[in-house]
Protein backbone atom coordinates (compact mmCIF):
# COMPACT_ATOMS: atom_id res chain seq x y z
CA UNK A 1 0.00 0.00 0.00
CA UNK A 2 3.30 2.48 0.71
CA UNK A 3 3.90 2.35 -3.38
CA UNK A 4 0.48 3.33 -3.81
CA UNK A 5 0.14 6.34 -1.88
CA UNK A 6 3.28 7.32 -3.19
CA UNK A 7 1.78 7.11 -6.59
CA UNK A 8 -1.03 8.34 -5.14
CA UNK A 9 1.28 11.62 -4.01
CA UNK A 10 2.53 12.22 -7.37
CA UNK A 11 -0.77 12.17 -8.82
CA UNK A 12 -1.89 15.72 -10.66
CA UNK A 13 -5.09 15.51 -8.53
CA UNK A 14 -3.10 15.09 -5.09
CA UNK A 15 -0.57 18.09 -5.84
CA UNK A 16 -3.54 20.32 -7.18
CA UNK A 17 -5.13 19.49 -3.42
CA UNK A 18 -1.76 20.33 -1.78
CA UNK A 19 -1.44 23.60 -4.43
CA UNK A 20 -5.00 25.24 -2.73
CA UNK A 21 -3.98 24.28 0.75
CA UNK A 22 -0.69 25.97 0.97
CA UNK A 23 -2.19 28.50 -1.08
CA UNK A 24 -5.08 28.90 1.43
CA UNK A 25 -3.85 27.64 4.61
CA UNK A 26 -0.03 27.66 4.38
CA UNK A 27 1.37 25.67 6.97
CA UNK A 28 -1.50 25.50 9.33
CA UNK A 29 -3.14 22.80 8.36
CA UNK A 30 -2.46 19.21 8.66
CA UNK A 31 -3.56 16.01 6.64
CA UNK A 32 -4.15 12.66 9.31
CA UNK A 33 -4.92 9.63 6.75
CA UNK A 34 -4.89 8.93 3.44
CA UNK A 35 -7.06 6.35 1.99
CA UNK A 36 -6.72 5.16 -1.66
CA UNK A 37 -7.95 2.81 -4.30
CA UNK A 38 -5.97 -0.29 -4.69
CA UNK A 39 -7.56 -0.63 -8.45
CA UNK A 40 -3.92 0.47 -10.59
CA UNK A 41 -6.37 2.28 -12.82
CA UNK A 42 -7.76 4.55 -10.43
CA UNK A 43 -5.55 7.80 -8.20
CA UNK A 44 -8.96 7.69 -6.12
CA UNK A 45 -7.96 9.20 -2.48
CA UNK A 46 -9.38 10.23 0.27
CA UNK A 47 -7.67 12.15 3.47
CA UNK A 48 -8.87 13.83 7.04
CA UNK A 49 -7.71 17.63 6.89
CA UNK A 50 -7.45 20.03 9.88
CA UNK A 51 -7.59 23.33 9.34
CA UNK A 52 -7.04 25.66 12.08
CA UNK A 53 -10.61 26.35 13.10
CA UNK A 54 -12.18 23.22 11.35
CA UNK A 55 -10.84 19.74 12.04
CA UNK A 56 -11.91 16.46 10.24
CA UNK A 57 -12.26 18.05 7.03
CA UNK A 58 -12.22 15.02 4.13
CA UNK A 59 -10.80 16.32 0.42
CA UNK A 60 -10.49 13.82 -1.84
CA UNK A 61 -10.36 12.92 -5.48
CA UNK A 62 -13.21 10.72 -7.28
CA UNK A 63 -13.60 9.46 -11.02
CA UNK A 64 -9.73 9.74 -11.84
CA UNK A 65 -9.82 5.91 -13.24
CA UNK A 66 -11.00 4.28 -16.25
CA UNK A 67 -13.78 4.07 -17.28
CA UNK A 68 -15.09 6.41 -14.65
CA UNK A 69 -12.51 9.10 -15.56
CA UNK A 70 -14.55 8.90 -19.13
CA UNK A 71 -18.19 9.96 -17.56
CA UNK A 72 -16.40 12.93 -15.35
CA UNK A 73 -13.27 14.07 -17.03
CA UNK A 74 -9.30 13.40 -17.27
CA UNK A 75 -7.54 13.40 -13.96
CA UNK A 76 -11.12 13.26 -11.72
CA UNK A 77 -12.74 15.73 -9.47
CA UNK A 78 -11.90 17.15 -6.20
CA UNK A 79 -14.09 17.28 -3.51
CA UNK A 80 -14.88 18.46 0.10
CA UNK A 81 -16.95 17.04 2.55
CA UNK A 82 -17.40 19.05 5.84
CA UNK A 83 -18.11 17.93 9.31
CA UNK A 84 -21.94 18.80 10.70
CA UNK A 85 -24.10 17.56 12.96
CA UNK A 86 -27.13 15.45 11.23
CA UNK A 87 -24.95 15.59 7.99
CA UNK A 88 -26.33 12.25 5.36
CA UNK A 89 -22.60 11.14 5.26
CA UNK A 90 -20.09 9.49 7.61
CA UNK A 91 -16.10 11.33 7.22
CA UNK A 92 -12.80 9.57 7.22
CA UNK A 93 -12.85 11.11 10.34
CA UNK A 94 -15.98 9.10 12.41
CA UNK A 95 -17.77 12.10 12.41
CA UNK A 96 -21.23 13.02 10.17
CA UNK A 97 -20.88 15.27 7.42
CA UNK A 98 -22.43 16.51 4.34
CA UNK A 99 -20.70 17.62 0.90
CA UNK A 100 -20.11 20.89 -0.01
CA UNK A 101 -22.13 21.52 -2.89
CA UNK A 102 -25.22 20.13 -0.45
CA UNK A 103 -24.05 22.31 2.11
CA UNK A 104 -24.27 25.49 -0.15
CA UNK A 105 -27.54 24.16 -1.39
CA UNK A 106 -25.41 24.97 -5.26
CA UNK A 107 -26.26 22.23 -7.70
CA UNK A 108 -23.44 23.61 -9.97
CA UNK A 109 -20.55 21.80 -8.10
CA UNK A 110 -22.36 18.82 -7.19
CA UNK A 111 -19.20 16.54 -8.82
CA UNK A 112 -16.63 18.73 -7.39
CA UNK A 113 -14.01 20.34 -9.49
CA UNK A 114 -12.30 19.02 -12.47
CA UNK A 115 -8.62 19.11 -12.06
CA UNK A 116 -8.11 19.45 -15.27
CA UNK A 117 -10.05 23.37 -15.41
CA UNK A 118 -7.66 24.97 -13.17
CA UNK A 119 -10.57 27.93 -13.11
CA UNK A 120 -12.93 24.90 -11.89
CA UNK A 121 -10.77 24.13 -9.17
CA UNK A 122 -9.99 28.11 -8.06
CA UNK A 123 -13.30 28.60 -8.11
CA UNK A 124 -14.57 25.56 -5.83
CA UNK A 125 -12.27 26.23 -3.62
CA UNK A 126 -12.67 29.81 -3.26
CA UNK A 127 -16.78 29.04 -2.73
CA UNK A 128 -15.20 26.25 0.41
CA UNK A 129 -13.03 29.72 1.78
CA UNK A 130 -15.79 31.49 1.74
CA UNK A 131 -17.89 29.41 3.63
CA UNK A 132 -14.99 28.82 6.35
CA UNK A 133 -14.43 31.93 7.13
CA UNK A 134 -18.04 33.12 7.47
CA UNK A 135 -18.67 30.18 9.82
CA UNK A 136 -15.48 29.11 11.68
Amino acid sequence: MIDRIEVIEKSKGYQTIIQKLNYYFSDTYEIRGILCTEDSNSFDFSFIVDLPNLKGIEVGIGGSGKPQMYRIGGNGCIYIFIPISKGSSYLLSKQEGESLDRILNDESIKWGASVDFPDEVKNYFELFINYYNKNY
